[in-house]
């Protein structure tokens, strides 16, 4: 039996709801929203709660773990009631059994729901993606936090609004759906699971939370109210944080520079949220072990030290900063083979060696645009590529060779600087360390007869 659309439009539950959505979330008429729906009583409250609005364009996906006898059931039961309101129905199915061993399931099936979400998000055109998350979660996800050792931001619990990503149940109990629920004869499903301890989530909710609910009943309401406080207090040493970072650190979406001055002048635990905010956002947590490895590089101080964090970010000691520059942008190729004419894309840069007039060329004090004896290199295997330790060149103006490594150095590139530099080989013999000098076997003389142009741009594309 189908719960009456009718009798839930009339529900004072269904009003707190609406004026709860319409307070705190940016959602419009007519936007496309993707429920999360498993079938338990959380995911169904919130799937009749927006059937019962209808101004809003909703559709449902469900995720089979294969984990249970009863997961094909629920599935076909969500499915069979999107089908009776008409709601477009997704759904998709992963094997629990291909966890690696050791790993954590319910941090494994939550990556997978979440990125399969994303990726329907994108292909339908979705706006919103809402999951069933309540109060009483909330407060399990601070124990949980706790025991994670995952510092003050752990304490703020679950966020209600993160991207596309909306918990419009969040300021509401597990007794109020509940109590929803029983009214208009929602129906769902009772996963059995919920109910084994060997899940963490499911001790704290039975052997911890229930006790302290059955001494005190308001404990779910005041340990969220705890939560609340949290936030705000997070909030404010983040706007503390950036106040002051925001005009002494340099930052881009591809780098970050750290003065010393400012590591030296700041609590370790304010430089450790420093770092969570700059390169991976003030909602992401970092763990015990991660938060261990920041504080021994940030103390370490020795010159070439690095670090990597979340695989997104390379972080390492200068001379006079901490540099960080995103895994991405670096050496995504060894080398590229160069001929005449042809313009080369090589990391962030546009490459380009072109024949010019020798009578009419026109010298720029610019390290970026040289010219050279092509005469000398013109029957080479010319190649481009990084730089590397034990690489020499003779340096434009010296007859003896100097080691590329003290040449960048005596230059003070910085260490990603070093990372990205680039030369230029005939047979192996670099003729131009690019943007900075060429060398002095290849320079221009009276028998010259023909000349090229050493070209490097930045690529805007």
């Amino acid at each position: 039996m189908f719960a009456d659309l009718s009798g839930i439009k009339s529900d004072p539950f269904l009003s707190l709801f609406k004026k709860n959505l319409r307070d705190n979330f940016r959602i419009k008429k007519k936007h496309k929203i993707l429920l999360c729906v498993s079938g338990g009583l959380d995911s169904m409250v919130l799937l009749f709660l927006f059937l019962a609005i209808k101004y809003y364009r909703i559709q449902v996906a469900h995720v089979n773990y294969n984990l249970r006898k009863e997961a094909d059931d629920e599935m076909n039961f969500v499915k069979q009631i999107s089908e009776k309101f008409n709601i477009p129905f997704f759904s998709s199915t992963f094997n629990a059994r291909s966890m690696d061993k050791g790993q954590n399931f319910e941090a494994w099936a939550r990556e997978k729901r979440y990125k399969y979400f994303e990726e329907l998000s994108s292909e339908e055109g979705i706006d919103w993606i809402a999951t069933g998350h309540h109060r009483n979660d909330n407060v399990e996800t601070l124990f949980l936090n706790l025991s994670r050792k995952t510092g003050l931001s752990g304490l703020k619990g679950i966020t209600e609004k993160r991207g596309k990503v909306l918990r419009p149940l969040l300021r509401f109990s597990k007794s109020e759906l509940k109590n929803f629920s029983t009214r208009n004869k929602i129906p769902y499903f009772n996963d059995k699971s919920n109910n084994d301890q060997k899940y963490y989530r499911n001790f704290i909710r039975h052997s911890i939370l229930k006790t302290w609910q059955d001494y005190d009943h308001r404990i779910i309401k005041s340990l969220d109210s705890s939560i609340k406080l949290f936030v705000e207090w997070n909030n404010a040493i983040d706007s503390l944080i950036k106040s002051v970072f925001v005009d002494t650190i340099q930052i881009s979406d591809n780098r970050i520079e750290i003065p010393y001055k400012l590591i030296n002048e700041l609590h370790i635990n304010v430089i450790i949220r420093t770092f969570q905010i700059i390169t991976i956002g003030k909602n992401a947590l970092w763990k015990k072990h991660e938060i261990c490895e920041i504080i021994d590089f940030i103390s370490s101080k020795k010159v070439g030290k690095k670090i990597k964090i979340k695989n997104k970010w390379v972080f390492v000691h200068d001379r006079y900063f901490i540099l960080g520059e995103k895994i991405s942008l670096l050496n995504d190729k060894k080398s590229e083979k160069i001929k005449l004419e042809k313009e080369i894309i090589f990391n962030d840069s546009i490459y380009k060696i072109s024949l010019k007039n020798k009578e009419e060329l026109l010298f720029k004090n610019n390290g970026n645009y040289e010219y050279i004896n092509w005469d000398l290199i013109k029957n080479k295997k010319l190649i481009l590529r990084y730089w590397k330790e034990g690489d020499y060149f003779y340096p434009l103006g010296m007859n003896s060779k100097q080691k590329l490594s003290d040449f960048l150095t005596n230059n003070k590139l910085d260490y990603f600087s070093k990372l990205k530099q680039t030369v230029m080989s005939a047979d192996g013999e670099i003729f131009w360390v690019c943007g900075k000098r060429i060398a002095n076997w290849v320079k221009i003389n009276k028998n010259t007869k023909e000349v090229v142009s050493l070209e490097r741009i930045k690529n805007q594309s």
